[in-house]
């Protein structure tokens, strides 16, 4: 099959503007999409503020009380994981923290996690991602004491009007 281009200048800059049209029209019927399930697809991270802040506020709590370890507080500390795990997240903070909260009663260590930036990268009505920075220090019975960065992205999951931690993936 050959095709055949028009002859004059006239015809090909008609045609050219045509594709272009067409090309337009394309793209923008692939970028918008009138589903009926618009607003479950819709990120509420860039679009509704209170439910952001509600999110950041819930995860600001939660984290320095479930990431945190204080050898006379492990079962406050448990209690806490309990409470404010759901999901994969409870079977991922027992292979995360589980041999930390023995030693940490052991051997008197302490672990302090104190959040200093949360961001929401994604949020429905009732799932959420959620990035934590965060900065930890640790210290023994005997004085000796470490510190770091833990960077942690968190699945959250709302739960009778709470947001609880489903997911844990260290970064």
């Amino acid at each position: 099959m050959r095709l055949r281009t028009p002859d004059s200048p006239r015809a090909l800059g008609l045609v050219t503007a045509l594709l272009v049209v067409a090309c337009c029209l394309a793209v923008g019927l692939a970028v918008h999409d009138d589903g009926d399930d618009t607003r479950s697809s819709e990120n509420l991270a860039f679009v509704d503020q209170q439910a952001t802040e509600t999110v950041l506020r819930d995860t600001q709590q939660i984290v320095p009380q479930v990431f945190s370890v204080d050898a006379g507080r492990v079962p406050a500390t448990r209690r806490a994981a309990r409470a404010s795990l759901i999901g994969d997240a409870v079977t991922q903070y027992d292979k995360l923290y589980g041999p930390f909260l023995v030693q940490a009663r052991k051997n008197g260590v302490t672990l302090t996690t104190s959040p200093h930036s949360i961001g929401v990268l994604e949020l429905s009505e009732s799932h959420g991602r959620v990035l934590v920075l965060a900065d930890q220090s640790a210290s023994t019975a005997d004085g000796r004491s470490t510190s770091g960065a833990a960077h942690l992205e968190l699945g959250v999951q709302r739960e009778d009007g709470v947001w609880k931690i489903a997911s844990i993936e260290v970064l």
